[in-house]
């Protein structure tokens, strides 16, 4: 455990960290997956509403625990991000630019498909531009953060060798947003410099969320207006 300023930063894998994982992976759609069954029936609402209301439920429960569980955690990198931001934007603007040009550059040449994700974002954006957007932007960095960056790097390099868990983070985020689809090329380049921030931050969640929130804000406005 690291401490500053009567503040401590957790860096060992805990059971609720087994338990979040486990709720965003696998367990929350399921036990909503009743639920909205009935809701659809219920009020005889299209399959892409109620998929929508699945998924906006569950990322508010997982933000709101993340926020809870994490707390100490967030405080403690916010602190730290405070200290020394305008050093902590920098990095993060120059990876922006980079990553933006990389991602540009790799496409005019590699013709990558839209993934199954991005089409279903697409969609629900189309349908749903307010309550999409925050999701994209606001939370879904805090909970892929804390799931992709805290536990499975911060955490659990304290367990495995950094250099597996960063291959494990950035294969699993991969796969959860392209599956086994060529568009997992495209979140391959992405990852890396998610990684990077993180990890040039001194594995600071703050500043991962900071810039994973401008990347999907910038993706987003492109989806808009490109």
């Amino acid at each position: 455990m690291i401490e500053k300023n009567n503040l401590k930063l957790e860096n060992k894998i805990s059971i609720k960290d087994v338990i979040y994982l486990v709720l965003y992976f696998i367990g929350l759609e399921l036990i909503l997956l009743i639920p909205t069954a009935i809701l659809i029936n219920t009020l005889n609402l299209s399959i892409s509403t109620g998929l929508f209301l699945m998924s906006s439920i569950s990322f508010i429960i997982l933000t709101i625990l993340g926020l809870i569980w994490y707390k100490q955690d967030i405080k403690y990198c916010y602190s730290n991000f405070i200290s020394d931001w305008k050093k902590t934007l920098r990095i993060i603007l120059i990876a922006l630019i980079i990553g933006f040009l990389t991602d540009i550059l790799i496409n005019s040449f590699i013709l990558v498909p839209k993934s199954e994700n991005q089409l279903l974002v697409e969609d629900m954006f189309n349908n749903f531009p307010i309550v999409e957007s925050i999701s994209i932007v606001l939370l879904a960095p805090i909970i892929e953060e804390i799931v992709f960056r805290h536990i499975l790097i911060g955490k659990l390099s304290n367990v495995i060798n950094i250099k597996l868990a960063i291959i494990i983070s950035c294969v699993l985020f991969s796969f959860m947003h392209s599956g086994f689809t060529i568009s997992i090329v495209s979140y391959l380049l992405t990852t890396p410099w998610l990684t990077l921030i993180y990890i040039k931050s001194g594995k600071n969640i703050v500043a991962s969320i900071v810039f994973h929130s401008l990347w999907n804000f910038i993706s987003l406005i492109m989806i808009v207006f490109i």
